[in-house]
């Protein structure tokens, strides 16, 4: 599909994997629903996204939204259907689950201590 194709153009090859892997899912759902990409409303995504989606929402919302405002901007579909979706908020990053200097050294303490 030359939508697909174009929208991931240039990506890193990990994220073309796994954004084209998440799309594809998404277009055999319309598909499955007999619509085109045109009569997609924002109930189907909802609707996916609760139903079948098998990777993290948050991931998923972000594909979605991605591809519908490529979609929309090089004139593939009329409306960006996914524009309203609200991506939810990500997990505390990482380096605020690493243990300080002091934390991990009494944590060791502890340990040794048993």
């Amino acid at each position: 599909m030359e939508c697909i194709d174009t929208w991931l153009y240039g990506k890193a090859s990990t994220t073309i994997k796994v954004y084209r892997s998440d799309i594809l899912l998404f277009i055999d759902y319309v598909n499955s629903q007999n619509l085109s990409l045109n009569q997609v409303r924002l109930v189907h995504l909802q609707v996916w996204l609760k139903l079948y989606n098998k990777h993290g929402t948050r991931r998923t919302i972000i594909v979605l939204k991605s591809f519908f405002k490529h979609a929309y901007q090089n004139d593939y579909v009329s409306h960006n259907v996914a524009k309203s979706l609200r991506v939810p908020r990500a997990l505390p990053a990482r380096r605020e689950r690493i243990l300080s200097r002091e934390q991990g050294e009494e944590s060791y303490g502890n340990v040794q201590g048993r």
